[in-house]
């Protein structure tokens, strides 16, 4: 029984993590289409990253999770094709 409680702790504790995200959209519609979508996750106990990468060749958005935010046990790695819709006006550029 104590076993459980500690483990439940623990994906408590996943769901208290910071991220941040940067792309280089001058639009809010730039991060519509398919994107190509990498990603890789790492963790052990409070040591931890996860990364994400997403191009569609023009635009790009990078996103990370830093390390001892948060508490997990695991791996992976995957590549995969993303297609986001946006919605709302276009914004113009100013001329």
């Amino acid at each position: 029984m104590v076993e459980s409680v500690k483990a439940h702790r623990c994906s408590r504790w996943k769901l208290l993590s910071i991220s941040a995200f940067f792309a280089n959209a001058k639009n809010p519609c730039d991060l519509s289409g398919p994107f190509d979508t990498y990603s890789v996750n790492i963790g052990f106990g409070p040591y931890q990253f996860s990364g994400q990468f997403s191009t569609d060749g023009t635009h790009y958005i990078a996103s990370f999770s830093p390390p001892f935010l948060g508490s997990t046990y695991g791996a992976s790695v995957s590549g995969y094709q993303t297609n986001t819709k946006t919605t709302g006006p276009q914004l113009t550029q100013p001329q």
